[in-house]
């Protein structure tokens, strides 16, 4: 019996103890850095297909997406000069991951239609490689996984 009063009387004090010592949370600050709201911006630049195809005043802009559960940007490229294969113009969006990786960001995709597509931001300098194709039948211009690796330079407005 003696055992049992000592055994529930330590049971007591550590449950004393325990909420006594729950008083003070800790406070955490997230050293967290959201590169999504850091890679942002209006790029200028040209983009080429090898020695096939070249086009200038082509425009990205990259927004960053509202939602504090994902690292993730939109990318809108505008080049209304582009006629490859017979297209009239070009004005494509795109969702992508992106990452701080060294001085810089990586930008990625998971969708199959932009699965190859990558990207870095590089102080104000813009690299892309875009899987881009032109639809045979009504000259429509998209991203898709069997497209042209079509490769963007440009550099922050």
């Amino acid at each position: 019996m003696k055992k049992a009063k000592y055994i529930v009387g330590l049971l007591i004090i550590s449950l004393v103890l325990t909420l006594a010592s729950c008083e003070d949370e800790i406070e955490r600050e997230s050293t967290h850095t959201d590169a999504s709201a850091l890679a942002v911006g209006t790029f200028t630049g040209i983009i080429s297909l090898d020695t096939t195809a070249s086009y200038t005043d082509v425009t990205i802009v990259i927004t960053k997406i509202e939602s504090d559960s994902v690292q993730a940007v939109t990318m809108n490229i505008q080049a209304p000069n582009f006629t490859y294969s017979g297209a009239a113009g070009m004005d494509l969006y795109a969702n992508l991951n992106v990452a701080k990786a060294n001085d810089g960001f990586e930008f990625s995709s998971g969708f199959s239609s932009t699965l190859r597509l990558i990207g870095q931001l590089n102080n104000t300098n813009l690299y892309m490689k875009l899987p881009i194709q032109v639809r045979s039948s009504n000259k429509e211009v998209r991203f898709h996984t069997n497209g042209n690796d079509w490769v963007f330079v440009g550099t922050k407005n």
